[in-house]
């Protein structure tokens, strides 16, 4: 584990393999890759790390989204030494376009897993319980009952049970000691900083995964943002939902490839 000082906070990252910088930029979770790291290896130098308020990194939960993209920016510039390629699972996609949009010069392509951007402004009951739920059950003290209640909505499928409940021991340990940021996070909002317009401007090679199990929003939510990214690809991954990268590790990776070998 290693570690950089930026604006007033430590953030904790590891880097894997050699060769062209990927940076993955995880959601409203934890760090959880899977074996994606692994799959992406062959293809670069794979950055992880921990965004502000969640595992190693310290601080509090910043008061916007955009904080997390000056965070990501700094670590780029500090270690990547070239644009990157950047993966941002769910919220970590949000984050992943606001920094294309932002800092251009940074991203050499995107590979957005299900980011839920601008669902704040295209809600539905369901998820409007869910954090709402868990709002509630933060102010009573009880964090992680209040990150399983987002967490059985986020991770929810169409065609059955929720991924929620077969995470293995191990990734709940790890979301159960996030419960405060992710919690914490839900109180950000979902994107509305970053306008349709200024996802026109976008230059980056993008490509939009999107699992066909998944929640209908995220759906969606997709579909806007391959519209509005000129030249964007949108893949819907059957058999899948929200845990679409450690499900199907080698589809990232194809699209990792793919956007990294856009003209």
């Amino acid at each position: 584990m290693q570690r950089l000082d930026v604006d007033g906070t430590t953030l904790a990252y590891e880097v894997h393999g050699t060769g062209p910088p990927i940076l993955l930029v995880h959601g409203t979770a934890a760090r959880l890759w899977g074996g994606l790291v692994a799959a992406l290896e062959p293809l670069g130098r794979v950055v992880e790390y921990d965004r502000r308020s969640f595992g190693a990194s310290a601080g509090p939960t910043p008061p916007s989204l955009a904080t997390h993209r000056e965070d990501a920016a700094a670590l780029l510039r500090a270690i990547a030494g070239e644009p990157a390629v950047v993966v941002g699972w769910s919220m970590g996609g949000v984050i992943s376009l606001d920094l294309a949009v932002a800092h251009p010069d940074l991203v050499r392509g995107l590979v957005l897993i299900e980011p839920p951007l601008h669902l704040k402004r295209h809600p539905a009951p369901r998820m409007l319980r869910a954090i709402a739920g868990a709002a509630v059950l933060s102010r009573v003290g009880d964090d992680w009952a209040g990150a399983r209640v987002f967490g059985s909505w986020a991770l929810g499928r169409r065609d059955g049970p929720g991924d929620l409940a077969r995470l293995p021991p191990e990734w709940v340990a790890v979301l159960r000691a996030n419960a405060t940021a992710i919690v914490g996070e839900l109180r950000l909002g979902t994107g509305e900083h970053v306008r349709e317009a200024d996802l026109g401007r976008v230059r980056a090679p993008t490509v939009v995964l999107q699992g066909a199990e998944s929640d209908v929003l995220y759906e969606r939510a997709a579909q806007r943002i391959a519209r509005a990214v000129p030249g964007a690809t949108l893949r819907v991954v059957d058999g899948t939902g929200h845990l679409l990268h450690a499900d199907r590790p080698g589809v990232v990776a194809e699209a990792v490839r793919a956007a990294a070998s856009a003209p």
